[in-house]
């Protein structure tokens, strides 16, 4: 819901109070969650020593230690969802950081458009998340679900800037794009948790989420360098923006950063197909290999038989 929430608000903000209203909305709303955390929130990992009657550690706290080392031995499948998700959490960084700087001078759009589109995007978002995420994994699992989500992540991000109408751009983030981001946490995160014992899984789930804040950081400074660089210079003249007064500025403009972050969805999704493909394998050869003997099956079903006489 935030990001529904938070792009009306700041709308609201900056058309009432003007753009330093906005940060100082943000600033006064990260302490105040930061005050909260700190007074209702129980610390869930307690790393200070704890001694039991005897004098040493507590069974408790040791586990506590043994789980603060679980992350330089998760298995290759965190990995694997560490590329997708920084692949896919490059491109949204990308497009979003991006779009405004074509869609105000072409278009000739201000902040209250950019809030409605924003908003829109965070309602799609959970709609999908609430009725569609959970049935789209359940039917292609998450391995499938991972793969479509950079696929439309991926399609959504290149054909952005190609779209010369609005109406273009607007569903093109709504439908592909939101959807992509909806799928790609879920899926990587369900997928961590079916093939990982629980002591590992809370390391997993913050080596994930750390490399989806990676891909968020990276992208901007990354994308702002290659906006304007001289190589798939995108095919807009001075007389494609609205405002006259930042044609200068917006045009010409290169496809370079849509390439690049599109080019990072597609090798996430590369590597969780080859994933998927080395599981399969070894489900196949274990299942073929791994067979009870007709003598178990028959004592299983006598055994059966009893029970039910």
């Amino acid at each position: 819901m935030a990001f529904a929430v938070g792009p009306a608000l700041g709308a609201v903000v900056n058309e009432f109070f003007g753009k330093r209203a906005v940060f100082a909305v943000v600033a006064i709303l990260g302490c105040l969650c930061s005050i909260f955390a700190a007074t209702f929130l129980e610390e869930t990992l307690n790393i200070h020593p704890v001694k039991n009657q005897r004098g040493g550690d507590s069974a408790l706290n040791r586990s506590n230690l043994r789980g603060m080392t679980t992350m330089r031995n998760l298995p290759s499948v965190v990995w694997i969802g560490v590329i997708a998700i920084f692949g896919t959490a490059y491109a949204f960084s990308t497009l979003t950081s991006a779009l405004p700087l074509f869609y105000v001078p072409l278009f000739g759009w201000g902040a209250s458009e950019l809030g409605t589109v924003a908003t829109l995007f965070g309602l799609s978002m959970a709609l999908y998340n609430v009725f569609l995420t959970k049935h789209i994994i359940s039917s292609v699992g998450p391995e499938g679900s991972s793969m479509l989500a950079s696929f439309l992540t991926a399609v959504a991000v290149i054909l952005s800037p190609m779209i010369p109408s609005v109406l273009g751009h607007v569903a093109g983030m709504l439908i592909p794009f939101a959807l992509g981001w909806a799928l790609q946490l879920p899926s990587l995160s369900q997928l961590a948790a079916r093939s990982l014992p629980l002591d590992q899984r809370g390391s997993a789930m913050g080596v994930l989420v750390g490399s989806l804040s990676l891909g968020r950081a990276v992208s901007p400074f990354i994308t702002g360098y290659l906006y304007k660089s001289d190589w798939l210079v995108a095919p807009y003249g001075p007389e494609d923006v609205n405002d006259i007064t930042l044609r200068e500025a917006t045009v010409p403009f290169s496809f370079a950063p849509f390439v690049v972050a599109s080019g990072g969805c597609i090798i996430g999704l590369a590597a969780v197909a080859l994933f998927r493909s080395r599981f399969s394998d070894i489900s196949e050869s274990s299942s073929k290999t791994i067979q009870p003997h007709e003598s178990v099956k028959d004592f299983g079903y006598q055994k059966m038989e009893e029970f039910e006489k």
